[in-house]
């Protein structure tokens, strides 16, 4: 897992035991993407500190989002608030639009999910 200074923003879905988070470049292209327990807070606070400070999150607001909010900024990080249903809203846009690409341009799925 390579957390080098390229990471322009990092994007977390938060889940009850769990949250999924995807770094990304400049951009746009993932970087590294990792899994959060949440069962014991401080394996998760090393993790957060590791990430490079004040790098912009895109925190996909559904419920219990706060406690992890609290956590990302106490790390030095800049937690930002995404809407679940616009989030669910882009992935379908986004999956139509490979769907779509992959029909018409064989090949370049693996440049759009690279």
């Amino acid at each position: 897992m390579n957390k080098d200074e390229t990471v322009r923003q990092i994007g977390v879905d938060c889940h009850r035991k769990f949250s999924t988070v995807s770094a990304r470049d400049g951009m746009g292209r993932i970087m590294w993407r990792d899994r959060l327990e949440h069962e014991d807070r401080r394996p998760l606070r090393r993790r957060l500190r590791t990430w490079p400070e004040g790098t912009p999150i895109v925190l996909e607001a559904t419920f219990g989002w706060g406690w992890l909010a609290d956590e990302l900024l106490a790390a030095g990080l800049e937690p930002h608030l995404a809407s679940s249903r616009k989030v669910a809203a882009w992935r379908h846009l986004l999956l139509s639009s490979i769907q779509t690409n992959c029909a018409t341009f064989p090949g370049k799925v693996e440049q759009q999910m690279g």
